[in-house]
């Protein structure tokens, strides 16, 4: 849904719209650009204006303390008594008089109504929601609190500071949880799915969310949800504190049925009211409780809340699970009558993490908000959840231009200055590079700057993921890389085969991992990096292996995928080009799939003069039939003997036949261990950068590298077997090559004729 941008008119002493050439012109760019080898390039998130895919005008605030009228009392009157034994308040008004009901009623009526300030005697023009100004005003939190005297930071508590993170996150979760508020219809009520930089404070934001609903409303469930107990009650922990502030500062406490808090049990629950003397419960009765999932994905169903709070849905195993139990308990019929938040952190994004990610990428399918991703290198048009990236609140960090002029990620009015934010984050990952690869991986995933960075898996992993990660960027943000690979068929007439390029644009690559579920078509197409090279006039024998991964039956409900690799071999390295991909098959042909990927196969190994390797395990056999069935057995590869008796005892996989088997440990870890050398192999030097690259800086296939990205033994990782196929049988056939005079010379030449805009594939 596309959605109109709100219209307001705000006063000019509390805030001003931008727009994109407003913020780029505050930019000390030309300085920046002299100085990248030290401050890095400025990205296209922070360039642009950030709110773009919501209903929210981008606003610079000059006043942002008129939202905070309630805080700023208690902490005067917290100073004026300071030293006194005197309790700070936040009215002056005695209590029991009407001046004193009048100041609760009104604060009570922002808290659920929104607070619009009047400046000049006139509204600003910028309201905030309800739940936003009770965070501001009546939640206390921890937080960096600086000494006037000393000019020291220590970590204290107190109100929550204003700033612009926060200020849209709060607006979108009004949207999402009343949109009627804002003439959108009720099919707008959407759950919210939330990935983010590490240390944004959302822990203390869903507890002022809880605290808010159980205090203001009746008869209402609050679950903060958790892989594990303990983590379901550091926020837990966090509304009692609140609660026990409102009822000590506040008209807005009261008694509470029961409270309980179980570091043992892992587990706490309280519920608002009283008993009369008959155990009748009394009040609002409204309830906020832990929920630890734990091995139980069932332990969210049938809570009937208002709203649910996934903590750190990186770290729950089975999310998709949990969350398919506990979705239908928040409507009714198509109705919500409540909504689920379920937030995540990058650095807690190991093995869980999967049903997270996959949520997040497809928010349509799991019944959650989406927005368009604007969040990538490269945005599309695809949607994803809200994505809260380190720019928007990097506190502490500055920059100082070449004038002499600094400049705070953070200002004094809660602005986020996304640029500098980025450059303090470019020169912090310098430095982490030089701790090392782990080192490097942790600060990208904690401090991330996009979804993909986010959900980077550190462990489980043996390909060099920042460096896969960094090239399918690089892919992203330069469109001219597309060029590298040309859709198309492979048509034969009297023999011959040749390849005919998609000059009408009909044929659509899968090239993107995992495949959007919305995605209908999944028939796929064959993308060709590079026409067969010759010697001589023929295309050499043993230059080119071809590798299939291919599925078990045709009716498996139409969802795995075959996956066909052409990988040039050592054999001919300096007169043809070193051991890169060529051509690519991923897809299912939408009739009779097997057969019709085994033609596909059948016309690359003629058209490459190739030989052929499959998995000769149960699925492979269709693949071994049908080269029977045509008469060219002799085109499929033998097994991988001299690997396999190197590394295993005893297998079986050199008793078949053809082709080459992963069904043991002992081979997923030879394929892994060859692959992983395979993209790190270093391949001279690039003309036009002076960097010397590897494999991995010549992979053109982005669904390839977000496998490898992705990739670890529980996945289903199609290409990344037809790739490890293709490798260990060219380790197996042609394990070196013999060195020769100039070598350095002639691998340049080779990279400056590959790289050369006029080379023909």
């Amino acid at each position: 849904m596309v959605l109109e941008k709100e219209v307001i008119n705000p006063n000019p002493k509390v805030a001003t719209i931008l727009n994109h050439e407003d913020i780029v012109s505050r930019i000390p760019m030309d300085y920046i650009q002299d100085n990248e080898d030290l401050f890095g390039t400025l990205s296209q998130q922070v360039l642009s204006v950030p709110t773009r895919n919501t209903k929210w005008k981008y606003l610079f605030f000059h006043d942002s303390s008129v939202f905070r009228p309630a805080a700023k009392a208690f902490e005067k009157s917290e100073k004026d008594n300071e030293n006194t034994n005197l309790p700070a308040k936040y009215t002056e008004y005695l209590k029991g008089t009407t001046a004193y009901r009048d100041f609760w009623i009104e604060e009570r009526k922002r808290c659920l109504e929104g607070y619009e300030p009047i400046v000049d005697g006139e509204p600003c023009g910028i309201r905030i929601p309800g739940e936003y100004y009770f965070y501001l005003n009546y939640c206390r939190i921890n937080l960096l609190i600086t000494n006037k005297d000393t000019g020291e930071d220590s970590e204290g508590v107190s109100f929550p500071r204003f700033n612009t993170m926060d200020y849209y996150y709060f607006k979108e979760l009004e949207l999402r949880e009343n949109p009627t508020k804002f003439g959108l219809s009720l099919d707008y009520k959407q759950h919210f799915i939330l990935s983010k930089a590490r240390r944004k404070g959302f822990s203390f934001k869903n507890a002022g969310g809880a605290t808010w609903k159980y205090t203001f409303f009746k008869d209402v469930k609050v679950a903060i949800i958790a892989e594990t107990g303990s983590d379901a009650l550091k926020t837990f922990e966090k509304c009692l504190n609140n609660i026990d502030f409102l009822t000590e500062y506040t008209e807005f406490g009261g008694p509470h049925i029961y409270r309980t808090y179980s570091e043992a049990q892992g587990k706490g629950a309280i519920k608002a009211g009283t008993k009369d003397k008959q155990g009748n419960e009394k009040g609002r009765k409204s309830s906020i409780f832990t929920v630890s999932l734990n091995g139980r994905p069932d332990a969210a169903a049938g809570l009937g809340c208002v709203r649910l709070i996934f903590e750190e849905a990186g770290k729950i195993g089975n999310l998709m699970k949990a969350w398919k139990f506990a979705e239908p308990t928040l409507r009714s019929g198509k109705l919500l009558k409540g909504i689920a938040i379920i937030f995540g952190t990058g650095g807690d994004m190991n093995g869980a993490t999967r049903d997270f990610s996959k949520m997040f990428y497809a928010p349509d399918h799991y019944k959650l908000g989406g927005y368009q991703n604007i969040y990538e290198e490269v945005e599309t048009i695809e949607n994803c959840g809200w994505f809260v990236d380190d720019m928007w609140f990097r506190e502490g960090a500055s920059f100082t231009d070449g004038d002499g002029k600094v400049y705070k990620a953070i200002d004094k009015q809660g602005n986020a200055i996304r640029w500098v934010a980025e450059i303090d984050l470019n020169i912090e990952r310098n430095k982490a590079k030089k701790g090392g690869k782990e080192a490097f991986a942790v600060e990208i995933t904690q401090y991330c700057k996009t979804p993909k960075e986010a959900f980077l898996v550190l462990e489980g992993n043996i390909f060099p993921t920042i460096e896969l990660h960094a090239r399918l960027a690089r892919l992203r943000a330069n469109k001219e890389f597309d060029l590298l690979g040309t859709n198309g068929t492979l048509v034969e007439e009297k023999g011959i085969v040749t390849f005919k390029a998609d000059m009408e644009n009909k044929l659509e690559p899968i090239n993107e991992y995992p495949v959007k579920p919305k995605r209908k078509d999944r028939e796929g197409c064959i993308i060709q990096f590079e026409s067969p090279r010759e010697i001589n006039g023929k295309v050499p024998d043993g230059a080119y292996i071809i590798s299939i991964d291919t599925i078990r039956q045709d009716s498996d409900g139409g969802k795995s995928l075959i996956a066909i690799y052409v990988l040039k071999t050592k054999k001919h390295a300096f007169e043809i080009g070193h051991d890169e991909i060529v051509m690519s098959y991923v897809g299912r042909p939408k009739y009779n799939p097997i057969d019709t990927s085994n033609f596909i196969l059948y016309k690359m190994g003629k058209y490459y003069n190739a030989k052929i390797t499959h998995e000769n395990d149960a699925a492979g056999k269709s693949v071994r039939d049908f080269f029977v069935k045509n008469k060219a057995f002799h085109m499929l590869m033998k097994p991988p003997s001299n690997i396999v008796d190197k590394h295993i005892s005893n297998s079986k996989t050199n008793q078949r036949k053809s082709g080459h088997s992963m069904g043991s440990i002992e081979l997923v870890e030879i394929g892994e261990l060859y692959t992983n050398q395979w993209l790190m192999e270093k391949r001279g030097i690039n003309p036009h950068t002076g960097l010397e690259e590897r494999n991995l800086d010549l992979l053109a296939d982005k669904g390839l590298l977000e496998e490898l990205i992705a990739y670890n033994r529980d996945r289903n990782t199609d290409r990344v077997s037809a790739l490890m196929g293709a490798i260990i049988q060219s380790k197996n056939v042609f394990n070196e090559y013999a060195k020769k005079e100039k070598e350095s010379n002639k691998v340049t030449t080779w990279f400056a004729e590959r790289m050369n805009p006029t080379y023909k594939r």
